[in-house]
């Protein structure tokens, strides 16, 4: 995925609640719903009662929210400084933290540079930067819709069942590629991890990273966790998927691991995943 440096677009919001009152009448469960189309579960129960009561007229008037990129905040040699300091895991700057999230962000901006963000404002910028990614499966929503939606009510439904009997919290992880020229810096690669819960964690590497370096990231990602975590992975090729389980298997009492299917363009008219 690349990501650019342009503002959402207008209708944007709309799109997505008309998208999730479609997919609610089409019978796909709540939970289903809030995760493809990104919004709570409370939401997605407001926006049907409202279509319910009056239709796609008391729906369309919600408006479309406000343009994000209204939030920016700092000058262009301030972004660069902080690409360049993310560009190092917390630890190397001696904190306690080994990836990166929003809260500690938020304190290395305000004690580095000076310049405290409001916390809407930084969330912009993350977005901007690739720190919080869209899961995995909203993207591959776009590619294959009802393979989707299908390993959503099938598959995702289990998993998240599981979790919530265990007290486990559920991690979307995915890498994700930025184009050269956000903030003036060259391309680089963030591997993200997105709960449902709405945390974010990552970690930068200025090339695509290789078997060691995502091992590396989940083994930061559960470290000192006291709670079980469930990791859903874009499936990649063979070897990693062998390296992946065989990780998990050695944390076994802590992580339990699923894979997320690979889909590609023929999926959408052939209806089979890769």
């Amino acid at each position: 995925m690349t990501l650019r440096n342009r503002p959402v677009p207008q209708g944007a919001v709309r799109e997505r609640r008309q998208r999730a009152v479609s997919l609610r009448l089409s019978g796909n469960p709540v939970q289903v719903v809030a995760e493809l189309c990104g919004f709570s579960r409370s939401a997605v129960n407001r926006l049907h009662k409202r279509f319910l009561l009056g239709g796609w007229e008391a729906v369309h008037a919600l408006g479309d929210g406000p343009f994000p990129s209204r939030g920016r905040r700092l000058s262009g040699d301030q972004e660069q400084a902080i690409l360049a300091l993310v560009r190092n895991t917390p630890d190397r700057l001696q904190r306690k933290e080994r990836l990166w999230d929003k809260h500690i962000l938020a304190e290395v901006i305000h004690a580095r540079l000076e310049a405290p963000l409001h916390a809407s404002t930084l969330s912009v910028y993350m977005r901007r930067w690739g720190y919080v990614s869209e899961k995995v499966y909203r993207k591959a929503h776009r590619l294959a819709p009802r393979l989707v939606q299908d390993w959503m009510k099938e598959q995702y439904a289990s998993i998240a069942a599981q979790a919530r009997s265990l007290g486990a919290q559920v991690h979307w992880v995915d890498v994700v590629s930025v184009e050269a020229g956000i903030g003036g810096n060259a391309s680089y690669h963030v591997v993200t991890s997105s709960t449902n819960r709405g945390r974010s964690q990552w970690m930068v590497f200025d090339a695509a990273p290789d078997h060691a370096a995502l091992l590396d990231f989940l083994d930061r990602l559960i470290d000192g966790r006291k709670e079980r975590s469930f990791l859903l992975l874009k499936e990649r090729d063979a070897s990693w998927n062998e390296l992946a389980e065989e990780w998990a298997a050695r944390h076994a009492q802590r992580v339990r691991l699923f894979h997320f299917p690979a889909f590609d363009a023929k999926d959408r008219t052939q209806g089979t995943i890769a």
